[in-house]
C-alpha cells in the first residue's frame, strides 16, 4: 500500500514483498455467478477491506464472471502473459471497493481473485517467470496452491509493473477449504 512510482508490483524475484496480517474468505456460487470475498489486512496501523461482490465476464473464459478449472496467464491464450500459466481451480472478475479505515479508498475498480497452483517458490517468494518451459503444463507447483487477488485502476502509468496507476497485488500462501 506504500509503494511509491515507479514499483514493480509483481515482483518475480519475491525481494520487495511486504508481508501483512490478514484473511481472504471466498464464498461465490460458479454457477448463478454470484456471492462474495471479503479482504481483510492490517499495514502499518490501518485497516483495510476490500469487498469483490460484483461479477463481470470480459472474455469468453470468464465464463460469466467466475469460471472453474481454467488456465489462465502466460501462453496459455486465457488473460495476460504477465503471470506464468497457471491452473485456476477458482476464478473470479469483475469490480471491487476498498475500504481504508471504513472509508472508500477505491471504488468499482477493476477485480480479479484465483485460487490456483502455488506460483511463489514458499522459501524465496520468487516466481519462476518468464522461462523457457520443457513440459504442456505451465510455471506453477501442481503440489500447492495459493490465492492471488487483484485491484487495479483504469489510470495508466507506464513506469509501473503491471502499467497502472493503482494496483494492489495480494496473496496467501495458505488456503483452506471449508
Amino acid at each position: 500500500m506504500r509503494d511509491r512510482s515507479p514499483w514493480d508490483h509483481l515482483d518475480y524475484a519475491g525481494n520487495h514483498l511486504t508481508p501483512v496480517e490478514g484473511t481472504i474468505e471466498i464464498d461465490v456460487n460458479e454457477i448463478a455467478n454470484t456471492g462474495r470475498v471479503l479482504a481483510e489486512f492490517m499495514e502499518g496501523g490501518d485497516q483495510y477491506r476490500i469487498v469483490f461482490d460484483r461479477f463481470a465476464a470480459s472474455q469468453p473464459f470468464h465464463d460469466g464472471g467466475i469460471a472453474t478449472r481454467v488456465y489462465e496467464h502466460g501462453d496459455s491464450g486465457n488473460g495476460d502473459p504477465l503471470y506464468p500459466k497457471t491452473w485456476l481451480y477458482l476464478a473470479a472478475w469483475g469490480t471491487a471497493t476498498m475500504y481504508q479505515n471504513d472509508q472508500v479508498l477505491y471504488k468499482d475498480y477493476a477485480a480479479h481473485f484465483m485460487v490456483m497452483e502455488r506460483s511463489r517458490d514458499p522459501k524465496t517468494h520468487e516466481v519462476h517467470y518468464p522461462v523457457k518451459r520443457t513440459l504442456p503444463g505451465g510455471e506453477t507447483d501442481p503440489a500447492g496452491m495459493e490465492i492471488d487477488l487483484w485491484v487495479r485502476s483504469k489510470d495508466q502509468n507506464t513506469k509501473n509493473f503491471p502499467p497502472f496507476e493503482t494496483f494492489i497485488h495480494l496473496y496467501w500462501e495458505e488456503v483452506t477449504w471449508r
